[in-house]
């Protein structure tokens, strides 16, 4: 026992020792080491939101604002971490006009939402005309003035004077009854409109335009500074975020349909993983030397720890 203890404080006795384990260890199945039930246990700890919210606080958000201050140094752009195969990819996805689906569509534009969006606009294009009418009758709209006056002998002075000023000076009474006809016409033509709407977007030359933006946003946004992006973050509200990201993590690991779920998959990824050694998992990442190099490193000085271990020792004699 003596001899053993002595050679595991050796350090190069106990890198041999700790290469060892590590060959043994990943030589194993994946399913020695993974059992469903058990994933769920350890996301349950991890999880939990008295874990995650430290985690936040302490690492993910400082995290943050670190690589926020490296962006604004570095100055690179968006483009910059994308590889020409994936930016490539990304500009033809844009190009490629988007067919939209008719029923999802006809349901949007029928959103109440979008309904007084639109019937807003309309509402304001005719309070600008009508009111463009009266300022052009009296020569008080922009780039009509002078052409008033050089009519003003004209039908169209003698008929604005004889009215006092039927456009200018358009009664009360008319004017209500317009603006009551054009209310009449937006609300009675608005089904037309949104029907009108969802042929405009699902037609062709409209899915074409709608490419057309897509690559310009996306050009726009490729040469976008990495910082200016993290910057943007500022306009969201962060606190509420970060502070509810541990709530919305343990509402949805305490779900049965998710936690079942989590179970499945497990179970599936078992199924074509699970009778594999753990080292060609390891082999097929092309890890599996840095692996037992990185294992054996911290390793060693816990052998070497071990055998100064009082109790390892008297575990040791007890054997």
């Amino acid at each position: 026992m003596k001899k053993l203890i002595a050679a595991m404080a050796n350090p190069e006795q106990a890198a041999a020792l700790a290469g060892i384990v590590f060959d043994v260890s990943v030589a194993q199945r994946v399913d020695h080491f993974v059992e469903p039930a058990r994933v769920l246990v350890h996301l349950d700890a991890a999880l939990a939101p008295g874990q995650v919210r430290r985690f936040l606080s302490d690492h993910a958000r400082p995290a943050f604002e670190r690589e926020r201050a490296r962006a604004r140094a570095r100055g690179d752009v968006v483009a910059d971490w994308l590889p020409a195969q994936a930016l490539d990819a990304a500009r033809q996805v844009a190009a490629t006009p988007l067919e939209l689906n008719r029923a999802w569509l006809e349901g949007f534009v029928r959103q109440d939402a979008v309904q007084h969006l639109l019937r807003s606009i309309v509402q304001e294009t005719l309070d600008r005309f009508l009111a463009s009418i009266k300022s052009a009758g009296d020569g008080t709209a922009p780039g009509v003035g002078g052409l008033v006056g050089a009519m003003g002998r004209s039908a169209f002075g003698v008929a604005n004077s004889l009215s006092k000023g039927i456009l200018g000076g358009l009664g009360a009474q008319v004017e209500q009854q317009l603006r009551q006809t054009a209310t009449t016409f937006i609300n009675g033509s608005m089904n037309v409109m949104l029907d009108r709407l969802v042929a405009l977007m699902l037609a062709p030359e409209a899915q074409q335009r709608g490419a057309k933006l897509a690559t310009v946003t996306l050009e726009q946004a490729l040469r976008l500074k990495t910082s200016t992006l993290l910057d943007r973050a500022d306009y969201l509200p962060q606190d509420a975020l970060w502070a509810a990201a541990s709530e919305v993590l343990a509402h949805n690991l305490a779900r049965d349909d998710v936690r079942a779920s989590v179970l499945d998959e497990v179970a599936a990824a078992l199924r074509v993983e699970g009778a594999r050694p753990v080292s060609a998992l390891l082999a097929d990442a092309g890890a599996l030397e840095a692996a037992r190099e990185d294992f054996v490193r911290v390793a060693t000085p816990l052998v070497s720890a071990l055998s100064r271990e009082p109790a390892f020792a008297a575990w040791v004699k007890a054997i």
